[in-house]
């Protein structure tokens, strides 16, 4: 095809992109002025513009005999043209395409390592005088060679400057019990990833002068020893082995020489990272070492253990930790016991029971079940052992390690790790002291003294001269240990440099918490109940029989309390080791303690006395209260002084109060002060004096005075009550669970069933509400047995629980006061919590609003969790209470109706709504095989999502999540098929707000699990981006931000099992629209469907098509361009395709969607009369009206806008 030498006439817009001339390039602007150097910028612009203009473009005529005219390809031996068709013409428009430079040097340009220049900055970094700098390089250097180290040319050049660091840096500093060395931690980690890019021969060298840094052996050492370059190394060789276990065979002998070197090295710090080292290969190192490197190892670990300074040592938990995973190496346990007893090397254990590093003990625990695991309690298990551990459980302040001090106690007990003769060697002379201890009270030092055991070499034992930060001052402490039994305070003078376990056995409450007591308490009874089922039940009713029947009799509320949970724990132990049931539900219908022998018989009766009791009155005082009672006589006696010496009534008229309070003296020895005396003095005393009051100028501040007094003994009153309510739940509710776990029920079951309701609705303590619940649903199973017999309660307690569940109103709204209808409430409520940063104090009934919520969660996550694939089943009432209301109220096709059912009877509205609080909440625990049932409740959910209530349309949204979250792809499905069309509803706004605030809940609550739909969900949250509604335009928004970083992770993950063809034709779709929505040249060719009297440019007709993918899909945009370049050409363009496309659907459909609609186009005045004229000129379908000039004529304008377009 020849180029023309002419020039056509040009359109409006005939132009191409600016492109800057190397001449222009070369120009020297800086010794111009800001205006010198526009103006030059202004003059070349135009002239770039004057030379494009002078480009040869040709107007091809391809008409043929066809109507329709199909261009026929044109060969051309290289493509230097483009071709733009013309709309409804028969022309192209030929250009000659633009060089692009960077296509002729990218090749070249890309030779090179894109990250070299900076490396290579970073690399000089490392050896900054200054260590921020120093660390900031290794950090760099690892982010990016962690992310493109692969295509790095330097790697080796990388890893000899990262040693040459190791072997000059010198910086540490120490955090706690340990160094830290973050240049050299992070240059090891950057060796780390170097190392896995490089040779093997590389990286045998690398590893060569690893361990000439360790050895240290080399002349330029001049015999020195630097811990600090052997440290290094050893952090290099941890990581090196660590990335590169694929050459671990070369590796592993050089290694354990370095290790064996470093575990022997004075400095702990050297030692801890040695043994680090080795952990990740010790399986490895065991596969390939002989038996001599084995034991040779294993010694030096050892040692390690007697070679300590003192209890801060940072390396013990290390080692240990490498001690119990060399053990679990098969073969290991054979090759030490070869030369060497275990009964030697696990005392070396016991001095760090109590050790004050955290790690170590828990170290310590886990060495312990290992050597359980190997099957060698025979040869170390004695009675140390276990004193060591039961004082573990009843001084450890952190959860995990009683957690895992009851793990080893149940591996010495009734895990059957242990020969029962050891069992009953190590526990029969210290059962009666571990009762003792256990039962002290709260607030009591623990008599250390007599029941502790001490092992030798134990730190801190008159030994250490560490000071403890939170120590008192001398005055206080003086006057704090005055009051210690002298047993006790001997105790703690001799512990004084070794404060770990002060607080806990001084029970100082300005150093521990009463829910540390209280775990560690429990966590005794739960052990005393596993070492007495070791027992025969004989022996222990003679024994311990009157001993606990004793303590459910006493008069402290404590010993009654942990008395039962030594029952129930006792009651659990022998069904586990009996029966092998972990509870009752899986335990066997006759695996009925009580009926088994006179033992548990004679304590259930005793309890079940005790329950009956309190239902008819309750007990007349407890120890713990004698304190608050004791402040309460002098209050009283206070106020009834006060009518003498401030009200002026004789001294003789004055009534005497009781001295003694119940517990300081027995009820034979003479009145006693007890609450109702209290009682009748605030009431009757206190009315009488009043009447004695003599009339006088002050009577008035005196009478003020007095009901100020009162008034105080009226709050000390109170107090004394809800102390006393709490104990007495305590109590009843551990009474409750041993009476259930034994198996006989009273023949009332109120008594239990409002002890452990009780407990779930107002114990404040997490771990005792949990083992109330825990009682429930064994409750429950014992009910379900007994149901031939007696009425079942258990629709009642589950009814009970649900409601319970739904008591807190920041969770579960009130309809009744929240009847908004427009808006979406989750983001009210998000914009309301971060624009006030202070919480507002909650009130006493919020408070337990919140507690008694949080017990019916326990207590319905616990009958989920037992009960499995049954629980609908075993409590049918539970899966009515999340279904049946939902079903009633949102059936097919009803959702105006069930609106108008609730505006007649807002409860059951609140039914609903309570019902959508229970599935949230119960769904995460739901058996798979529940999963089904679920699933037949989504179409409500999603019906009642649409509800025009907003507080119901919240918590559906907040339900649907919690079941996506759980059921994901066939909810998914029905959400991506049922509630994402609704956000698209032009005609319901409550519809697309309830569909938005479904979508944000679920980007917020299922996290990776959305990746999948991700591209279902950002097309439709784009296109309401704009929508009329604020509220849906700013949640949509809100999801769009989060979900769009989201798309480039989509691509890769698999298609979701269950998904239809249709689905995923439809996820195809919106995959093109993303990607031509971030990438404009692979937008679709729009063909204009009317004449356009102008030829388009490409870069126009692209520029159209841009514009019509936007339209499509209901999006906005700005096409920006320089003057001159045809926007308004491309704009008519636009609105003359899209008005002819609109009228011809209007006559096919008659759809109010393509009814009438003219476009309007503003601009400035002097403006308005160029658009018109080129509507005109361009097409011949649009009808322009100019709406212009002042208030009175636009008026007149107006009544025409239906004869017009635009």
């Amino acid at each position: 095809v020849k180029k023309e030498k002419q020039t056509p006439i040009p359109s409006p817009s005939t132009s191409t992109s600016i492109v800057t001339t190397p001449a222009v390039a070369e120009i020297n602007m800086a010794g111009l002025s800001a205006r010198e150097r526009n103006m030059l910028k202004r003059k070349m612009k135009s002239e770039s513009k004057m030379k494009n203009k002078s480009e040869k473009v040709r107007v091809m005529d391809v008409k043929n005999k066809s109507d329709h005219p199909t261009p026929k390809p044109v060969k051309i031996e290289k493509e230097e043209f483009d071709f733009t068709a013309q709309p409804q013409s028969n022309k192209f428009v030929v250009e000659s395409k633009k060089q692009n430079v960077a296509d002729t040097t990218g090749e070249e340009l890309q030779r090179d390592w894109p990250f070299k220049m900076i490396c290579e900055h970073l690399c000089l970094d490392l050896f900054d005088p200054a260590w921020e700098i120093r660390h900031g390089a290794g950090i760099g250097l690892r982010s990016i060679l962690k992310a493109h180290g692969e295509g790095s040319g330097k790697k080796e050049d990388c890893a000899i400057r990262l040693l040459c660091v190791f072997a000059l840096d010198r910086f540490a500093d120490f955090v706690s019990d340990q160094v830290v060395c973050p240049v050299r931690e992070t240059c090891s980690q950057t060796l780390g990833v170097v190392l896995q890019y490089m040779t093997p021969e590389a990286v045998k060298q690398v590893h060569e002068n690893l361990l000439k840094l360790i050895d240290q052996q080399d002349p330029a050492f001049d015999g020195r020893s630097i811990w600090e370059v052997r440290h290094a190394g050893l952090l290099g060789l941890k990581y090196a082995v660590a990335v590169r276990k694929d050459l671990v065979e070369i590796l592993v002998e050089g290694t354990t020489g370095a290790v064996i070197l470093g575990l022997r090295d004075h400095d702990d710090d050297v030692r801890a990272v040695s043994a680090a080292t080795l952990l990740p290969i010790t399986a490895e190192f065991v596969r390939l070492s002989s038996k001599e490197r084995i034991r040779d190892v294993i010694m030096t670990l050892w040692d390690c253990l007697i070679d300590l300074k003192d209890d801060l040592t940072a390396s013990t938990g290390a080692v240990m930790d490498l001690i119990a995973k060399m053990f679990e190496q098969p073969g290991v346990m054979d090759i030490v016991r070869e030369n060497l007893s275990l009964s030697k090397l696990v005392p070396r254990l016991h001095p760090f029971f109590r050790h004050t590093i955290s790690g170590v003990r828990l170290a310590v625990l886990n060495t312990l079940l290992t050597f359980l695991d190997c099957g060698t309690s025979s040869e170390w298990v004695d009675d140390r052992v276990y004193r060591l551990v039961f004082q573990n459980l009843i001084v450890e302040e952190k959860a995990e390690i009683v957690e895992k001090s009851l793990a080893v106690w149940r591996g010495f007990t009734i895990d059957s790790k242990v020969d029962n003769t050891l069992v009953l060697q190590g526990t029969q002379n210290w059962l009666g002291s571990w009762f003792e201890i256990t039962m002290t009270p709260i607030g009591q030092p623990l008599d250390t003294a007599n029941y502790f055991y001490k092992p030798p070499g134990a730190f801190g034992i008159g030994e250490s001269t560490l000071v403890d930060k939170n120590k008192k001052s001398n005055n206080k402490k003086t006057a704090k240990t005055a009051a210690i039994p002298e047993g006790v305070r001997s105790s703690l003078e001799e512990e004084a440099g070794h404060n770990l376990d002060a607080g806990m056995i001084a029970q100082d409450f300005s150093l521990i918490t009463m829910n540390q007591v209280m775990r560690c308490r429990v966590a005794c009874t739960t052990a005393l109940g596993m070492a007495m089922s070791t027992w025969p039940d004989e022996s222990m009713a003679l024994s311990y029989q009157e001993v606990l029947l004793t303590l459910l009799g006493s008069q402290w509320a404590l010993k009654r309390q942990l008395g039962a949970m030594a029952v129930e724990e006792w009651a659990k132990a022998v069904l586990m080791t009996r029966y092998n049931a972990n509870d009752l539900i899986h335990a066997p219908p006759e695996a009925i303690l009580a009926n088994t022998h006179n033992f548990p018989k004679t304590l259930s009766d005793a309890m079940i006395a005790n329950l009956e009791n309190a239902a008819t009155h309750t007990t007349g005082f407890y120890f713990e209260l004698v304190h608050v009672l004791k402040r309460i006589r002098g209050e009283c006696q206070n106020l009834l002084n006060a009518f003498h010496s401030e009200a002026k009534v004789p001294l003789d008229q004055i009534p005497t109060l009781p001295a003694l309070v119940p517990g300081e003296a027995l009820p034979e020895q003479g009145p006693l002060f007890t609450i109702e005396t209290a009682a009748s003095v605030i009431s009757e005393m206190f009315d009488g004096l009043l009447a004695k009051v003599p009339k006088g100028k002050g009577r008035a501040n005196s009478l003020k005075a007095l009901e100020e007094r009162q008034r105080r003994v009226v709050a000390s009153m109170g107090y004394f009550e809800e102390l006393k309510q709490k104990i007495e739940i305590n109590v009843y509710a551990s009474t409750a669970g041993a009476v259930v776990e034994l198996g006989v029920l009273p023949t009332k079951l109120n008594p239990v069933i409002r002890s452990v309701m009780n407990s779930i609705k107002y114990e404040e303590n997490l771990e005792l509400q949990q083992r109330s619940a825990a009682t429930l649903a064994d409750l429950i199973v014992l009910c379900e047995r007994a149901n031939q017999t007696r009425a079942n309660p258990n629709d009642k307690i589950v009814k009970n629980l649900c409601t319970f569940l739904c008591s807190d109103m920041t969770v579960t709204p009130v309809l009744q006061d929240n009847q908004v209808q427009s808006g979406i409430l989750s983001i009210q409520k998000e914009e309301t919590t971060s624009k006030t940063k202070e919480v507002a104090q909650l009130t006493q009934e919020q408070k337990d609003a919140q507690l008694t919520k949080r017990g019916a969660e326990i207590s319905l996550h616990e009958l989920c969790k037992r009960f499995g694939p049954r629980v609908f089943e075993t409590v049918p009432k539970l899966k009515e209470c999340i279904s049946q209301k939902m079903m009633e109220v949102f059936p097919e096709h009803g959702v105006d109706q069930a609106d108008g059912l609730i505006r007649k009877d807002p409860s059951l509205g609140q039914e609903v709504i309570d019902s959508l609080t229970v599935l949230t909440m119960v769904v995460p625990c739901l058996s798979e095989g529940l999963w089904d049932d679920v699933s037949q409740i989504v179409p409500y959910v999603c019906r009642s999502l649409q509800s025009c209530y907003a507080v119901i349309r919240t918590m559906s949204a907040k339900c649907l999540a919690a079941i996506a979250n759980v059921i994901t792809n066939k909810t998914m499905h029905m959400i991506v098929e049922q509630v994402l069309p609704q956000l698209s509803n032009p005609l319901n706004v409550y519809h697309r707000q309830g569909a938005a605030e479904l979508i944000y809940h679920l980007v917020q609550l299922l996290d990776t699990k959305i990746l999948p739909y991700t591209i279902f969900l950002i097309v439709p949250i784009l296109g309401r981006m704009s929508d009329t509604d604020d509220s849906v335009r700013l949640i949509c928004t809100n999801c769009f931000a989060l979900l769009i970083k989201l798309v480039p992770l989509e691509a890769g993950i698999p298609d979701p099992p269950g998904m239809s063809a249709e689905m995923l034709a439809h996820r195809d779709e919106e995959r093109r629209f993303l990607s031509q929505l971030l990438d404009s040249s692979k937008v679709e060719n729009y063909e204009i469907p009317v004449k356009i009297k102008a030829e388009l440019r490409k870069y126009q007709q692209e520029g159209v098509n841009w514009l019509a993918f936007l339209n499509k899909f209901h999006l906005h945009g700005i096409l920006c361009d320089d003057m001159g370049l045809g926007k308004t050409l491309q704009s008519i363009c636009i609105l003359a395709g899209d008005h002819y496309t609109r009228d011809e659907k209007f006559k096919e459909t008659q759809s109010p969607e393509f009814t009438h609609c003219p476009s309007l186009v503003i601009c400035p005045p002097t403006l308005t009369g160029h658009w018109y004229h080129e509507i005109l000129n361009y097409c011949d379908n649009l009808k322009p009206l100019l709406y212009t000039g002042g208030p009175n004529e636009r008026k007149k304008i107006r009544a025409s806008f239906k004869n017009f377009n635009v």
